[in-house]
């Protein structure tokens, strides 16, 4: 295929429609795009199939969004794309919002990677590009989530999700602008600004599931429960939800693809604060101060890490307080529940043992296969002798780049749970360890990161040496953070009493390190050692 220019002088793809709107390059150049689109799904941070080989991708449902101040125009179009694997996983769909912009025209909103290709149409030439920071589609897709509203596209329906609040919001914002807000998540939420003041979070929902299950849950749990915790469970540290959109397809099961939130003002997220304090510490150390010194510094955050264990523990309380007989309420563990989870990380770690075999880790793969078992019996020991526990709707995917700093508090965002899971899954009860051990070992991440960063500031650092520090510093968030989940949720029967509690944690962490070993494996392998090294100690019996 021709390799022309585009926006900015990067390369791309020509696709020719001459004769045709650029507007109808969806459908007129719909072959063409369905060839570009493996390669261009892989370089996608929201891509979750990075690595396999994707058998094909294409366009399917196209809903053209329409400006709210001129309904005969199309501002962009909200556009599935369909892909199967070659190694028969379940096929998946993915959102992106599609608008050809003319070459040569400076626009702010439209980053390079994002690019899909360049359209030759009506003797000019477009530059084709994922548009979700466009201020005219940002604004359409916001109109089109008033409650009732409905958007007609080829062989779809994206219809509105939205109260009085929302309509206050839409009428009160005037002319918006917008501004990214994490393009490199698995989702992309963008800021949209009134000139009114006010201010929102614009989430376009990027992965579903190819396939629907009558009967399954498949609205965004995002929706789902940030709707329960603003409206009825009044928990205040998570965004507030005003309205969404949800994707209406011929078998007419609604998928949430856009979600509106209140904007918090916020320091950033806990990753990057994570990052500076724990590097704060490891420069204090390399300069020989005080020990007292670097002591506080490592207190300081544990003091920030225990309110995250708070919050978290809070959040658990919120989702497991409704009313008698609703979704929100505990349910009680049966007697099969605890094999199902041992049963579920055995499947897991056969699969992490084959690709660390094929990476050269054959002794960690060995020792996973051999030891495993032995730590299972004694969770299913320890079960035996204790009251079972509820289940309860959990956050699901917890880590310190799901909360926002706001002040000396946080915001506990994003609650769609691991996005690798299928959304049935993600919609089942679970334990709420699951989310307590993610949190975890987010802290370990942190400190070896802040490790890279401070060698790749300054050489001259000996890494063997600041690594003592790094893992205290690690070690007092995660137990300061344990600290205040425990102190938040005492008597609750989503968990054991202290005393009895260590394997079931045990048990999450196990889980959670051979999920990440082999998330790693696929997709980071430079981290692998990290979630290694945890697995090993926990096999160990540590």
């Amino acid at each position: 295929m021709e390799v022309g220019g585009t926006l900015r002088g990067l390369a791309a793809p020509i696709i020719d429609i001459a004769g045709q709107s650029a507007d109808d390059v969806l459908r007129a150049g719909r072959g063409q795009l369905d060839e570009l689109l493996p390669d261009y799904l892989q370089s996608q941070r929201w891509f979750a199939g990075k690595g396999a080989q994707v058998q094909s991708a294409r366009i399917g449902d196209v809903i053209p969004i329409p400006s709210p101040r001129d309904p005969g125009r199309t501002v962009g179009n909200l556009t599935m794309i369909d892909v199967a694997y070659a190694d028969g996983r379940s096929p998946e769909r993915y959102v992106a919002a599609l608008k050809a912009f003319p070459e040569g025209v400076e626009r702010a909103t439209v980053d390079g990677k994002e690019v899909l290709a360049t359209v030759r149409a009506a003797g000019d030439e477009y530059v084709l590009a994922d548009a979700i920071t466009d201020r005219e589609l940002v604004e359409g897709l916001v109109h089109a989530m008033r409650s009732g509203r409905s958007v007609q596209g080829s062989g779809a329906t994206l219809v509105g999700q939205g109260a009085a609040a929302l309509d206050d919001a839409v009428d009160g914002l005037g002319a918006i602008s917008v501004k990214p807000l994490s393009l490199e998540t698995s989702n992309t939420s963008v800021r949209v600004s009134g000139r009114d003041g006010r201010q929102y979070a614009l989430k376009l929902v990027r992965r579903h599931d190819g396939e629907l299950t009558p009967g399954a849950p498949t609205r965004a749990l995002d929706v789902w429960k940030g709707s329960y915790l603003t409206n009825e469970a009044g928990y205040a540290n998570t965004p507030a939800v005003l309205g969404s959109s949800e994707h209406l397809g011929p078998e007419g099961l609604p998928r949430t693809v856009t979600v509106l939130q209140d904007f918090v003002p916020n320091d950033g997220d806990g990753w990057a604060d994570a990052l500076t304090r724990a590097q704060g510490t490891i420069l204090l150390a390399r300069d020989g101060a005080d020990p007292a010194r670097i002591a506080r510094s490592i207190d300081e955050y544990g003091a920030a890490a225990r309110n995250h264990g708070r919050r978290l523990g809070e959040l658990h309380i919120a989702l497991s307080s409704g009313p008698n007989g609703s979704e929100f309420r505990g349910v009680l563990q049966d007697a099969g529940a605890v094999t199902r989870r041992t049963g579920r990380l055995t499947e897991d770690a056969r699969r992490a043992a084959e690709q660390l075999r094929g990476a050269g880790f054959g002794d960690d793969a060995a020792a996973l296969t051999e030891r495993l078992p032995e730590r299972i019996d004694e969770v299913e020991r320890a079960a035996r002798d204790l009251v079972p526990i509820e289940e309860i709707h959990t956050h699901g995917d917890f880590h310190l780049g799901q909360m926002l700093r706001t002040g000396d508090d946080i915001q506990i965002i994003d609650l769609e749970g691991a996005p690798a899971l299928p959304i049935a899954e993600r919609w089942q009860r679970t334990v709420a360890l699951g989310d307590v051990a993610r949190q975890r070992s987010s802290y370990e991440y942190a400190s070896t990161q802040a490790i890279r960063d401070a060698v790749k500031a300054d050489p001259t650092i000996d890494p063997a040496a600041i690594r003592p520090i790094a893992d205290r510093w690690a070690e007092t968030a995660k137990d300061s953070f344990l600290r205040g989940w425990l102190d938040a949720t005492a008597d609750r029967r989503f968990r054991h009493a202290r005393s009895e509690f260590v394997p079931e944690l045990r048990e999450a962490e196990l889980a959670n390190a051979v999920y990440e070993t082999s998330y790693e494996l696929g997709s980071r392998p430079d981290w692998v050692s990290i979630p290694l090294e945890r697995m090993r100690r926990l096999l160990d019996g540590a």
